[in-house]
């Protein structure tokens, strides 16, 4: 949740609290799987993604295994901006 991003922390603990009302207890609910790089990279500019993975070592070490990995390495590859 970066600068900028509608999805803010005090955002998403309003939306929970209201989901725990009774109003919304016969809603099934269940977590959403993990999107794939690939899907990533179809809704997100490469710089975007560039940015998140300074801050969530678990998205470099998916980044790192994938195509986009490479992709960045190589546009990357003569500055010390992102180390995959």
């Amino acid at each position: 949740m970066g600068e900028g991003s509608p999805e803010q922390p005090d955002r998403l603990r309003a939306i929970e609290r209201a989901l725990e009302s009774e109003v919304f207890q016969m809603l099934a609910r269940d977590v959403a799987p993990r999107a794939e790089i690939s899907a990533i990279e179809r809704v997100h500019p490469l710089d975007y993604i560039e940015r998140r993975c300074h801050t969530n070592p678990e998205l470099r070490r998916e980044v790192r295994k994938s195509q986009l990995g490479l992709m960045l390495r190589s546009r990357l590859a003569t500055s010390e901006t992102l180390r995959l």
